[in-house]
């Protein structure tokens, strides 16, 4: 099973807020800072990458867009470009690593399975130039072995139109039930068929014991930012780790949620029949992980950013 990695999506506002804050708070003091983002289920656009998307809500926990996912994440903001260069990458990545195994064996991503699409930013900017130099990572835990698919379909060709209908009315009925402005238990949900209406009720990932009937076969729905009829997007690594970690479970099926914003439209999502994988001998130590974000040449590497002229005012 292969996924679409992440690709930030900065908006400009970020910049202009930690620039802000740097000046006023940070000043010399390069400690990580939490932040946030978002994620946001793809549309019909294939062509498009699976985005996190980061802005001034980064700092202030100020609302996020519709239907969007909060992820927290960890910002190093340096004092040097040279440190930027000479900060140990690996030792970063398994901070924050740590940090989403810690919340798979402690069982807190379960009540909030966005912890398990945490990220890093590593950020240098000259406030002179405005010129910003940074990079992502969005750490994936790897198991021993990988995780394998036996077929990929299009929802339609899962489901008949009467499930796929309730399985909107009831996730959306689901969704804008929990906190509007921090909807943590959102992005990952699971999925129960009944016969009698046909249709597809959906819980919470915390309900998980009170959920299935023993006949059920165990469905779990996330929130993907990827718009590949082929492939999930990278959030699934961590959640299909958590599967079988908390639950052991061996086999399940997916479904990658996708769609159209206002329209009630999510023909682009895909289900997939998956099977699970074996965990590390030593369950209780974290697997080894990758996730730093390649740059416009697709090489791993820091990308720069020019804001003068948005930010500069003598231009």
């Amino acid at each position: 099973l292969q996924f679409q990695p992440l690709a930030s999506a900065v908006e400009s506002t970020f910049w202009h807020a930690l620039s802000q804050n740097k000046m006023d708070l940070y000043k010399l003091d390069d400690s990580p800072r939490d932040v946030r983002a978002y994620v946001v289920a793809a549309s019909k656009d294939e062509s498009a990458p699976a985005r996190l998307c980061i802005g001034a809500g980064a700092f202030d926990g100020s609302a996020l867009p519709p239907f969007s996912i909060p992820v927290p994440g960890t910002l190093k903001y340096t004092n040097t470009v040279e440190a930027v260069r000479k900060l140990d990458k690996g030792d970063f990545l398994n901070t924050v690593a740590d940090q989403i195994w810690a919340d798979i064996v402690s069982g807190e991503a379960v009540a909030s399975p966005n912890k398990l699409f945490r990220f890093l930013l590593l950020a240098f900017a000259d406030l002179k130039k405005y010129n910003f130099h940074f990079w992502f990572a969005f750490p994936a835990l790897l198991p021993a072995e990988s995780f394998r698919v036996a077929s990929t379909r299009r929802i339609s060709d899962a489901y008949s139109a009467e499930e796929v209908d309730s399985l909107y009315q009831n996730y959306d009925t689901f969704r804008t039930s929990s906190d509007a402005s921090a909807p943590c238990d959102t992005g990952v949900f699971l999925i129960r068929r009944t016969a009698d209406p046909p249709a597809l009720v959906v819980g919470k990932l915390a309900e998980w014991d009170s959920f299935w009937s023993p006949s059920d076969k165990i469905t779990i729905g996330f929130i993907d930012p990827c718009g590949l009829l082929t492939h999930p997007g990278w959030p699934l690594r961590n959640i299909l780790l958590l599967l079988k970690h908390r639950w052991n479970v061996q086999n399940a099926t997916v479904l990658s949620f996708r769609e159209v914003p206002g329209k009630r439209d999510m023909a682009h999502s895909i289900v997939l029949e998956g099977s699970n994988t074996h965990l590390p001998t030593s369950p209780e130590s974290c697997p080894k992980s990758i996730g730093w974000e390649k740059d416009s040449t697709g090489k791993l590497g820091p990308r720069a950013a020019d804001l003068a002229p948005l930010m500069d005012p003598t231009r």
